[in-house]
């Protein structure tokens, strides 16, 4: 039985604390960390969405992953021991639900879909630490001194440059846009979420200090770190893919993006021109309309909203286009039932849904496993809360693979040459921070 305990945290103790319970989950061989970073959306955004400050888990002694009846044993799980459940759920999931298959290489070994039941939950409220634990609470306690008291290390190891290398070369990309445009012109699908690789092989590095570098470079509300055995998940993700509050059900999904600038002018008129770009705000309407009917059904009649359309949020290196879409949840839906009725998310295959992911296979060279897949958690009463996997590091640590991937919406309005540029600014929180630690650079495959 899980025992609770709880602990006034001074302000200035917060960035502390929070490198220390990293370091502390982080010698697990399944952890999880996730940081919303201070993020502010807005006026009554954190009251009405947000959770947590900081929610962590270490340890496990279960894990429940890839039966043939696919998250019937997570539904099976929390009717029968309600508790806490960390865990992902990869993009190729999709082939359990949809006529999809995913036969691109792949270097990571991502299962459909992974939770593990934590010994230790970490929650961080306001100033109120909360430890969740089937440890006793004398272990707690000393753990919780240890936290508090103990000096975060100052990690300033330099390695050799790595040199990431595209899947795709800039022509290569720039036709493959144009084919799926082809597409689109004949009715086909009328949006394409088209993604590309940048990968190293042989590579020796501390994820730990990865992670907080990228955390420090691009502070996102739906940061996370994810640990199961020596394959890491690193995300500095904006976006959120779905939630569950009581009855409320929302997705949040991004479509629209522009680049920021130091120059205050030159950043605002970037502003401007996303607000007034018809490609931008159409990609996002398109994808929009696609989640209003994955909700649909799942809501009560008449309960699906758009409580915001194209509303732009600013990020560290990017103007986003987010939209929030609402449902009240009908009562005998399991978690299972929504997952199956929403993914893969909308923003990252396009629409119709099917057919989208159908061509993104054929013009994609890489398996994307956990990219574009959701991480999160879900409570004990069975409340949950899932990310997009995307700006985020990928890395295996018994063969050196490290990898991130970025994409984009082509529609009939895009251009391919600025979507490839689109995908460059995406990854300046990655490139930035590899410099940052060790002089990095990435190249084009030619």
């Amino acid at each position: 039985m899980r025992t609770t305990r709880t602990y006034t945290i001074q302000p200035a103790q917060q960035s502390s604390l929070k490198s220390n319970i990293l370091d502390y989950c982080a010698r697990f061989e399944y952890s999880a960390y996730y940081d919303s970073n201070n993020f502010q959306y807005g006026v009554g955004y954190r009251e009405k969405y947000a959770e947590f400050e900081l929610l962590a888990a270490a340890n496990t002694s279960l894990i429940l992953t890839n039966t043939k009846t696919i998250l019937n044993d997570v539904d099976r799980f929390m009717a029968t021991t309600p508790d806490w459940l960390f865990g992902y759920l990869s993009y190729d999931l999709k082939n359990s639900f949809h006529s999809t298959e995913s036969n691109n290489t792949n270097q990571f070994n991502y299962k459909n879909y992974s939770f593990f039941r934590p010994e230790t939950v970490f929650t961080l409220k306001g100033n109120v630490l909360s430890i969740h634990s089937f440890l006793d609470s004398q272990t707690v306690d000393n753990i919780t001194k240890e936290l508090l008291s103990k000096k975060p290390k100052e990690e300033k190891t330099k390695r050799d440059a790595i040199h990431l290398k595209s899947t795709l070369s800039k022509e290569e990309y720039i036709e493959r846009v144009n084919g799926l445009k082809q597409h689109i012109q004949i009715g086909d699908i009328y949006e394409v979420n088209l993604c590309q690789e940048f990968s190293a092989t042989a590579i020796e590095l501390d994820p730990k200090q990865l992670y907080s570098q990228l955390k420090a470079t691009s502070p996102t509300p739906f940061s996370a770190w994810f640990r199961e055995t020596n394959q890491y998940l690193l995300c500095a993700s904006p976006e959120r893919y779905i939630k569950k509050k009581g009855s409320l059900l929302f997705s949040q999904p991004i479509k629209g993006t522009g680049p920021r600038s130091n120059d205050e002018a030159e950043d605002k008129q970037n502003l401007k021109n996303l607000l007034q770009s018809e490609k931008e705000i159409s990609e996002n309407v398109m994808i929009v309309d696609l989640v209003r009917n994955d909700l649909s059904r799942l809501a009560t009649k008449g309960s699906v909203t758009v409580e915001e359309c194209c509303e732009p949020y600013g990020f560290p290196h990017v103007y986003q286009l987010i939209s929030t879409v609402c449902c009240q949840l009908r009562s005998t839906l399991q978690f299972s039932d929504i997952i199956k009725a929403t993914f893969p998310m909308g923003s990252m295959t396009g629409a119709p849904k099917l057919r989208a992911m159908q061509l993104a296979e054929t013009a994609e060279t890489f398996q994307r496993g956990i990219y574009s897949g959701a991480v999160g958690y879900i409570t004990p009463n069975g409340d949950f809360d899932f990310n997009v996997v995307i700006r985020s590091f990928v890395y295996n640590e018994a063969n050196g693979y490290l990898s991130y991937s970025v994409g984009g919406a082509i529609t009939m309005l895009s251009e391919a040459e600025a979507e490839y540029n689109e995908c460059l600014v995406k990854a300046q929180a990655m490139n930035k921070t590899l410099e940052t630690l060790n002089g990095t650079d990435f190249e084009e495959n030619h």
